[in-house]
């Protein structure tokens, strides 16, 4: 969304107000109690929403954790949201396939936080039910502490309007490449997204069934500053940081 500079004054005021949206959108209760629009419309017909995975991925995860691999699944939905997502896609035997499973984790906050800050918790039909774990001493389905308190916390402190690092385009074009045209010159230039994949990530692939076949030991390329542009992309780099490296 776009808010006029005139009415700067009144962007926290709009934030806020999408914030709570989106939990109410969003947030685990509508998907508990069936309501909204978003969670009944997926519950009623999923395959509108979501694709299985083919054959080829549940193979790779199952010789993964046959060779002796330790599989995780961690998302941020809550456990019955992610339980009607695999069960579409991976089917009704998906928790045979990880070894840990772990929702509500928050990313990415997931990873920098010690337990301390934000404690396990194990689930009992959907619900935490437990006054926090140290630690994961045993495989199982675990959910970290709720987000509510941070949350309110943001709408009682709000944060000044972060603004966009890459400059703006009048026009959607690639993920990758931002091309500006000033009188008759064209500019290209590396969006902030293409920055942000190079430097905070550590591959790129297009999807799981792109290294499905591959073997366990198959050695990838990784980003790094000391390397081309459109190494860490597999199969291969996009087309448009291709062209973009030929200039």
């Amino acid at each position: 969304y776009c808010i006029p500079a005139s009415q700067s004054e009144t962007s926290i005021q709009t934030d806020h107000g999408i914030i709570v949206f989106f939990v109410v959108l969003f947030g685990h209760i509508s998907c508990l109690e069936d309501t909204g629009t978003y969670f009944p419309s997926v519950k009623r017909c999923p395959g509108r929403y979501l694709q299985p995975c083919s054959d080829a991925v549940k193979r790779w995860l199952r010789s993964m954790k046959k060779s002796g691999k330790i599989l995780l699944l961690i998302t941020s939905s809550h456990s019955d949201y992610c339980r009607l997502v695999c069960e579409h896609i991976l089917g009704s035997d998906f928790e045979e396939l990880f070894d840990i499973i772990i929702t509500n984790a928050l990313k990415p906050g997931f990873f920098s936080l010690v337990p301390q800050q934000r404690p396990f918790r194990t689930l009992v039909d959907d619900v935490e039910d437990s006054e926090g774990l140290p630690s994961l001493e045993k495989p199982g389905w675990y959910s970290q502490e709720s987000e509510l308190d941070q949350i309110l916390r943001c709408l009682k402190n709000p944060t000044p309007r972060m603004k966009s690092p890459s400059a703006v385009s009048n026009q959607w074009g690639s993920y990758f490449v931002d091309v500006q045209k000033n009188e008759g010159e064209e500019t290209r230039s590396l969006t902030w997204c293409c920055h942000s994949i190079h430097t905070y990530s550590t591959m790129a692939i297009p999807s799981i069934e792109a290294i499905a076949d591959l073997p366990l030991d198959f050695k990838f390329q990784r980003f790094s500053s000391d390397k081309p542009i459109t190494t860490g992309y597999y199969p291969r780099p996009p087309d448009s940081l291709l062209k973009w490296e030929e200039n």
